[in-house]
């Protein structure tokens, strides 16, 4: 089997297990996914962006508003009623969570039994599996680009390459996370399509445009989560390292 058939497998399974999670996890089960949810209805609704509040449940305010700005232009045709400032799902009655308890009833928070959470939905829970599957679009991008930055690694070495996306691919967490309303999947492209371009561009070579580019694409992935300034110091030991090996700029760096 060649490699681009192994990667294409390893692509499709971690597609299949992102949508499996996304149509098993009930909508609003997981405990921000409201508030992600929320700020799109908000942009949708208003066309401003939210105030942060200390409601833990309104729109989850203080992100960068790149992630939910794409999802509330892909999903702006679907008509939803309501949901801009609070969602009111039903409460379980039964709900219960306690140490020990391996019973598998009423593990659920809210009551699910409305007709637009069957297939096909409708509404709101039409909004939220349409943002699920845009997660599960920014993570198969984060896998793809895992192994492209592997091969600019290691170049020759498709084990590798292949070994490295499979290794994000099946992660549990980031296959939950990618079937969920969740912005930490958008970042994860972020930062995958970043590191790709750092791990390439040093082995091709600098030039002023590929730092510009390299620039555009950090501040793009900056816009969908802040996290991301984790990488910062490593795009700035490598400008400084490019920068040291170029005269002018070695002349300027050391007259600092």
């Amino acid at each position: 089997m060649t490699h681009t058939k192994i990667l294409a497998l390893i692509l499709a399974g971690h597609i299949f297990l992102d949508l499996g999670f996304g149509q098993a996890m009930p909508i609003f089960e997981e405990y921000d996914e409201m508030s992600h949810v929320l700020f799109v209805r908000y942009l949708q609704v208003y066309h401003v962006l939210p105030i942060q509040t200390t409601d833990i449940e309104a729109a989850r305010a203080h992100h960068p508003p790149g992630y939910y700005l794409l999802g509330a232009l892909l999903t702006g045709w679907i008509p939803v009623e309501g949901a801009t400032d609070k969602i009111f799902p039903e409460p379980n009655p039964n709900f219960r969570i306690e140490p020990g308890d391996l019973d598998s009833d009423n593990k659920l928070r809210w009551v699910h039994y409305a007709p637009e959470e069957r297939w096909p939905y409708q509404g709101l829970p039409l909004l939220v599996h349409s943002l699920r599957i845009l997660c599960t679009l920014f993570s198969t991008l984060a896998v793809l680009f895992t192994y492209l930055t592997a091969q600019s690694l290691r170049p020759g070495d498709e084990v590798f390459a292949l070994l490295a996306a499979a290794l994000l691919a099946f992660v549990p967490e980031v296959t939950f996370n990618a079937g969920l309303v969740y912005n930490d999947t958008a970042v994860l492209a972020g930062a995958a399509v970043t590191l790709y371009g750092v791990s390439r561009w040093e082995s091709a070579g600098w030039t002023g445009w590929r730092w510009a580019i390299l620039g555009v694409i950090f501040a793009f992935s900056l816009m969908l989560k802040l996290s991301l300034l984790t990488l910062g110091p490593v795009i700035a030991l490598v400008w400084w390292a490019d920068a040291l090996q170029k005269p002018n700029l070695k002349r300027w760096l050391l007259n600092l």
